[in-house]
This record gives C-alpha cells, structure tokens and sequence, in this order.
C-alpha cells in the first residue's frame, strides 16, 4: 500500500484540530561480522525504519510513532496522537518553523558504498591473522570483528519545513588474549573511519598485542596521590560518563555538578571542550538536530570556563536562551532528549612520549573498569578499577593493576597540567566522544 504524503497527512491533521504537526522519519541499516579462527562466526544485516509524528492541541503536543510506512499507519499515527493528547494532563512542547539558515555539509561517504561483504570478510580475516603474526604468546583473538552503519533522517512540518540527511561509519575492533606461563593478558585497539581503503591491519594488530604483552608482570603498587597520565581512551571514557550533566534538563532539575556554574572556571585554562555537528567522519555529525533546529559548533568549556549549557526548546525556552541544537532521539521511537552531538576535548601540542617523559614518578592509566557503576554523574565522583603504568624518571619501569583511581571529574579537568597531541574519536554511543591525553597533577591511587 503507498504511503501518504506529508502534505496529505498534515491536511487530514487539520481536521482533528491540531495547530502544528511534525513528521520525522528515520531509516537504518548496519551490518556486523566476525572472525573466530578464520571462520566467520557471526554475519548479521539489520536494518530497521519507523516514523513518528507530534501534534499540537489546545496547547498539549502528542506523539505517535509506527514501525510501518503506509497510508493506514499513517493515518493511524493520528488517531494515536489524538488519544495521547486526551490522556496526558501537561505536557508542554513546540513545533518548529525553522532556523534562518544550515550548514551546508554531506557527513555520508560514498567511499562505503558498494564494498562487497566478501571484502569486509577478508579484512577481518587478514586482522586476525596479522594479531597472530605480531607475537608468539598471543594465545587466542577474543573478539575480531567489523561493522558499519548508515542512518538517514527525515523532518518534515505543518509550517513547510523540510530537512533530511543521511550519515555512515565503519569500524574494526581487535582484542586479543595473550599468555606467558600461567599469565594471561589482554589488550585492544580500534580504527574508526568512512574510508574502507584507510582500514590498517597490521596498525591495529600490532597497538593490540603489544599492549597485552606489555602488561605481563603487573602487580599493585602502595597507595598514595599520584601524578597520573589518563590515555586518550580513558579521558574519552570520563567525559562520555559525565557529559549528560551538561544538560540544560539535568541542570534544571538539580541533578548536574555543573548547577550554577555558567560562566565559571570549572576547568584548567589549558581545557577547551567542544560539542561539534560538523566534525568529519563524526558518527553524530548532522546539520540539524532532532527538532530541525540547525545544529551549531561550540565551545562549552572554553580555556577552563563554561560557556553554555546543552539545550533543546524546551529547556532553552524555560532558561530565556536559544536552543543550542542539542535535541536528541534515541530512535523514531523515542521521546525529545538532550544530547551532545561530537564532544571532545581539544587536543594540546605535546606529545605522549613528552608526556611520560615530564613524569618524575607518576602513573599511566589505560584502562578503567566500573564506570557504568563506579562513576556518579551527578556528583562527579568516582572509583574505578585500573590499570597501566608506572613512570619513574620519565621512563615507563614496569606495569602495573590491582589499582583504583578515585577522585572528582571537575577536580579532574582542573587539575589537567598538560594536553596531548594524540587525539583520538572513541567508539560511538549515545554521542560521541574524543580526547588527547592528558596529564593530571594528583590523583588519589589505592592499591597495597
């Protein structure tokens, strides 16, 4: 059955008294395979599609969304609007007219397009192989897999607004197990990129075995304040952890460790962290955000001062502020959040080696464990497993676990010495996040 078109459904709309009406539509296909002994263990295609519709009525906005896109689904999505603005006692909301103007940008790469699977096959094969290659004492590769995906969106309304546009990603990801004795460690790396040809094997191999290999011999270490380097990956990990505080809706219900401090240094001069829609090869990297309003770069922590919180209408609309372009659906599914879009810490002009180099007897950390349960993201606090490291006269001496680090994210981005130059995109989630890494003065370490 065809669908209707949205000028079709706005007009059947105006018969049910709704002032304005939003159509968002939303398409999604990702694929992932992996490899388990040169045998491919897992080949999946998933590939999903939905719309959902917002009204306005007597002052309340209902939703609806559906899995389907015909004209009876569509046509449905009214009657299912209709009955949720009965039920709901207040709920507040706006459609919107439109920005003045869009950063004209194409986040989709035809370099993705058209790749074979027995291609993507092969190079998780020849990834595999090359951990194999890199070092005798790898025991087994735990995980060697690659995915990608593509996601196109869609906002169409009452008021003649009409945007879309489509972004994708492919990565690789390696773990391997090593074994020496009746030791066994592991280590991993990534690559992240819209550019199948850029895809580096042997890069990725060799970054993941060498770091398993180098953590054979760890042990703990006494408990004490420690100058602490936090590697690009684990900085990353903290600020994914801790971004949802920068919410205008977390800020205004209380629930934020940046309440009331706009405007304030909560941060090392040397800190600048940025929410940018236009960063190439972003897996958020998107003209407009999920209200059509345009989305725009900025800098929320600039040389150590918070500049703005992260807003939709809503929470831009109680705060007297313009919407930063913030507002976020999980899927067609979900509810108008907040969220940022590619938020990452600039990155500095050292170094990592200089980094370690300027430790007289301090920490690396490369890894952390807990944070979904160690970390409070309305405090700040945290505890989380470790492990890396230790420098003594800036040179790395041995590695080291058994360790947890524990401390205050905002005590944390104030007390960052020095920034690093090996910038890194971590893998995306709800969001995604980027770091250099840094070198913080002291940092509470438990161990013996």
């Amino acid at each position: 059955m065809m669908e209707l078109s949205s000028q079709e459904l706005f007009a059947r709309g105006d018969n049910y008294g709704f002032n304005r009406m939003e159509l968002y539509r939303e398409k999604t296909r990702s694929l992932s395979l992996r490899v388990f002994n040169q045998e491919v263990d897992h080949y999946g295609i998933a590939e999903n599609q939905g719309m959902a519709l917002r009204a306005l009525h007597g002052g309340k906005i209902g939703y609806a969304y559906s899995e389907k896109i015909d004209q009876a689904s569509m046509a449905n999505l009214l009657e299912q609007v209709q009955d949720n603005i009965r039920i709901i006692s207040n709920s507040k909301g706006e459609i919107f007219s439109g920005s003045e103007e869009y950063q004209t940008i194409n986040p989709y790469s035809a370099q993705l397009v058209g790749i074979k699977p027995e291609k993507k096959i092969e190079l998780v094969k020849r990834l595999e192989q090359a951990a194999f290659n890199r070092d005798e004492r790898v025991a087994t590769v735990n995980y060697c897999l690659y995915s990608d995906l593509e996601i196109e969106k869609e906002i169409k309304n009452s008021m003649g607004l009409e945007l879309n546009y489509a972004n994708n990603l492919a990565y690789l990801y390696l773990s391997v197990v090593a074994k020496e004795g009746e030791e066994i460690r592991t280590g991993s790396h990534f690559m992240l990129t819209q550019d199948f040809s850029e895809f580096d094997v042997v890069k990725i191999a060799n970054q993941a075995v060498d770091e398993a290999v180098s953590l054979f011999g760890a042990s703990s270490l006494p408990s004490g304040n420690y100058p602490v380097i936090l590697r690009y990956d684990v900085i990353a990990d903290l600020l994914a952890t801790f971004a949802t505080t920068l919410s205008a809706e977390s800020v205004q219900k209380g629930l934020s460790l940046f309440q009331g401090k706009l405007d304030q240094a909560v941060a090392a001069e040397n800190v600048t962290i940025v929410d940018d829609p236009f960063f190439s090869g972003g897996a958020m990297t998107a003209p407009f955000d999920a209200e059509g309003v345009a989305t725009r770069k900025k800098k929320v922590i600039e040389q150590g001062r918070l500049t703005t919180y992260l807003h939709n209408l809503k929470t831009a609309r109680q705060d007297g502020v313009e919407s930063t372009g913030n507002a976020f659906r999980g899927s067609y599914k979900g509810f108008i959040d907040i969220a940022p879009t590619n938020m990452y810490i600039e990155p500095g002009d050292i170094a990592y080696q200089e980094l370690i180099a300027s430790l007289e007897r301090g920490i690396v950390i490369i890894n952390v464990q807990g944070l979904h349960s160690g970390a409070n993201p309305v405090s700040g606090d945290f505890s989380l497993g470790a492990y890396g490291y230790l420098v003594e006269d800036g040179k790395i001496i041995r590695p080291v676990d058994q360790i947890t680090i524990a401390g205050n994210f905002l005590e944390v981005l104030k007390r960052i010495e020095l920034v690093g130059d090996d910038f890194v995109m971590s893998l995306p989630g709800a969001g995604h996040f980027g770091a250099p890494s840094v070198m913080i003065k002291k940092l509470a370490v438990a161990g013996e």
